[in-house]
This record gives structure tokens, sequence and C-alpha cells, in this order.
């Protein structure tokens, strides 16, 4: 069966995804090439932060989240890393306390405010995480971890991108091959500059923030975001 089903012809795009901006929804198409390309990409922005075979990845991400997550998921598998998976809500908060007391995790990857507030209430942030080298948290996650003595970098969702910030600390990386992004009047907005299934100009993500341009002190050229 599963021969079979290989033989079948693929379908046309890899997948649809959907991001809000305040009332509005967008679902947007998921080509098969750009996920290759943001799965390359994602493996250099964790290689920053150490992440490699001997490396131990807990991943928190909701199923809606798979557009985002999945190129990273698949960066964790090429580096060889051992990784496991939580929910991001507040009931499952106690799986990633879990992984992060019995494994010496490397990074903990999509960290969001539930999943934080609830074990900043149960007291457990600064023993479970303290040790972690690498947090990378949403922005609604990140003053409770600051709370307790934390320093996480950031990740969040642009619209139908991606922002990683690596150890430097100083914005979110944009992959610049694939994305445009700018400061407008309203907040960020977003382009489609690569090559992707997905094609729109000028998208407004309803963000304030600014953009960083110019070399990283890590060593990536990708434009940095910094939110609020």
């Amino acid at each position: 069966m599963a021969a079979e089903a290989t033989a079948l012809p693929r379908a046309l795009i890899a997948g649809i995804g959907r991001f809000h901006v305040e009332e509005r929804v967008t679902e947007f198409p998921i080509g098969w090439e750009e996920t290759d390309r943001d799965a390359v990409w994602a493996g250099r922005q964790l290689a920053r932060w150490g992440v490699d075979r001997g490396s131990y990845v807990l991943v928190t991400a909701a199923v809606w989240q798979g557009p985002w997550v999945s190129p990273v998921l698949r960066a964790v598998r090429l580096a060889g890393a051992t990784f496991g998976m939580a929910d991001t809500f507040g009931w499952d908060a106690r799986r990633t306390a879990t992984f992060a007391s019995r494994l010496p995790l490397s990074m903990i990857f999509g960290l969001g405010a539930a999943t934080a507030e609830a074990l900043s209430d149960s007291g457990q942030l600064a023993d479970l995480f303290g040790g972690v080298p690498a947090i990378l948290a949403h922005p609604g996650a990140h003053p409770v971890l600051a709370g307790s003595g934390l320093h996480p970098g950031l990740v969040a969702f642009l619209g139908p991108a991606l922002a990683v910030e690596c150890p430097q600390r100083a914005g979110a990386h944009v992959n610049a091959a694939e994305w445009l992004v700018q400061e407008s009047a309203g907040g960020l907005c977003i382009s489609v500059v690569g090559p992707r299934a997905y094609r729109a100009q000028r998208v407004p993500l309803g963000l304030p923030g600014g953009v960083v341009t110019g070399p990283c002190e890590c060593g990536s050229m990708d434009p940095r975001v910094r939110l609020g």
C-alpha cells in the first residue's frame, strides 16, 4: 500500500496555512519547493544556537502552527538532534515540565504565554528552564519568563513568515530571500519576494515594531525585526 501511495501524483501544493490580523483572516498556499528552502533556513538559525547531533530539543506548538513549525522540525531532524513535542496550551504545561526535568535540553523552541504562565503559577519556571541554553519564546511569553530571571530569544509569526532571533538577541531574523518586512504608518507589513505559492505585497501585520538591516554579529545578512 505504501508503495502504491508513493506512485500517486503529488498534490499541487504542500498545504494551506492561515493567519489572523485583527478581524481579517488570510489563507495562504504552501508550495513543495519552498518547504525545502524553509527547512534549510531554519537549520541555519538552529545551528547558531548550537543545535547539532548531540542536542535535545523541545518544540512546543499547536496543530495550527504547522506551516511555521514544520520546517523547524525538519531542520531538527536533519541536524540529527533528539527532539520531543508538547502543546502550547496551559493544560499541557506538565508535559513541557517533564521534558525539562528529565532531559538536558539544549533548546526549547516556540514556548508560548499559556505554558509560561502555567509553570510560573506553579513556581517552576526558573528551576526548570534556568539551565536551558536556548529558549526561543513567542512575544507573549517574554514578560513571564523575564519575571523569573530568564532571558529568552524571540520567535514570532509575521503573517505567513517565521522570524527567529539569534544568540545576539538583537531582533528576530527573517529570511530575506523569501520575505520583505517593512515599516509603515500602521505597523509592520510583509511582501513575498521568493518564488512561493502565496503571492502578496505589503500585507499589514497589525504589529508595531521596527526593522533592522545590515549584517548581524552572528554573521547573518537577514534583516531583524523588533516588536513592540
